[in-house]
């Protein structure tokens, strides 16, 4: 999906306040976490046991969904570690 600055701004603070793990805050409520502040579809890992497995599942629950599909930007993507500079990435350039 395309995404406004506002969004963009959204989820650069759920990344950056989201820096902590449990069994109930894993990498899979993570990321329904950051999808499902800015998408108006949402998505879920679980009720109570968040996985990647009922992540996928409802992820391919949706309308529209399809697999395989190259990816294209035209644009340079950086990334960063903490607070440190942002660096180009030599994998999506």
């Amino acid at each position: 999906m395309d995404l406004t600055q506002a969004q963009l701004d959204t989820i650069n603070s759920k990344i950056i306040n989201g820096d902590s793990w449990s069994t109930l805050n894993n990498c899979s409520s993570f990321a329904v976490d950051v999808w499902n502040s800015v998408s108006s579809v949402k998505l879920s890992a679980g009720s109570t046991i968040k996985t990647p497995t009922t992540l996928g599942d409802s992820i391919k629950s949706k309308t529209g969904y399809v697999s395989g599909l190259g990816f294209t930007h035209t644009y340079k993507v950086y990334y960063a570690n903490g607070t440190g500079s942002p660096s180009q990435s030599t994998q999506w350039n």
